[in-house]
């Protein structure tokens, strides 16, 4: 309402995707329509102007997690350990994806993740016409053509956290949001 900018990782965007999964294909777009109207209209969530979805092949994902899980001494938790449910989420997703207008970023090229530098980059560009002009501060921020950074602001951390995201996690949408 009073301008900005809101990044968000694991909004409504991942209740969508994580429920629809669990249903049988002809109920999704029903149960989409019922979230988003809940959501959205019903609750007053903030609908965002953009979600970009960082798509990881499930194997990779899965890849990721184990060795997270040894280097942190840690245990994967019941969804992340389920390679059956991770599969349908992403099967899910592309569905999810489609029916919002969603922004793809594909986080994988030749079987390996794309280094977060990349993915970052990718973002940024996607995100280009939302991010010019706002002010964090006093900073305006800018999107340099090309190259896709922002820097040295808080932006472009925050930005980095979301590729970072799909770096390291299993499924992720984030949404980029920016209220008017």
């Amino acid at each position: 309402r009073q301008g900005g900018l809101v990044i968000a990782d694991r909004y409504t965007t991942s209740n969508a995707v994580h429920q629809t999964s669990k249903l049988p294909p002809q109920e999704r777009q029903a149960f989409l329509d019922w979230l988003f109207d809940f959501e959205y209209r019903k609750l007053g969530l903030p609908e965002p102007d953009r979600v970009l979805y960082l798509d990881v092949p499930t194997e990779l994902s899965e890849q990721m997690m184990r060795r997270r899980e040894q280097l942190t001494h840690t245990t994967a938790d019941i969804h992340e350990r389920d390679e059956a449910y991770l599969r349908s989420c992403r099967e899910s997703a592309a569905m999810v994806v489609d029916y919002g207008g969603w922004t793809r970023i594909d986080c994988a090229r030749d079987g390996q993740v794309r280094s977060v530098d990349d993915i970052h980059r990718e973002v940024m560009e996607r995100l280009r016409d939302l991010l010019e002009g706002i002010k964090i501060g006093r900073e305006r921020l800018r999107v340099p053509s090309g190259r896709g950074y922002v820097r040295p602001s808080a932006g472009a951390a925050a930005v980095a956290s979301i590729a970072a995201a799909a770096a390291g996690s299993g499924p992720a949408a984030a949404a980029a949001e920016h209220q008017q």
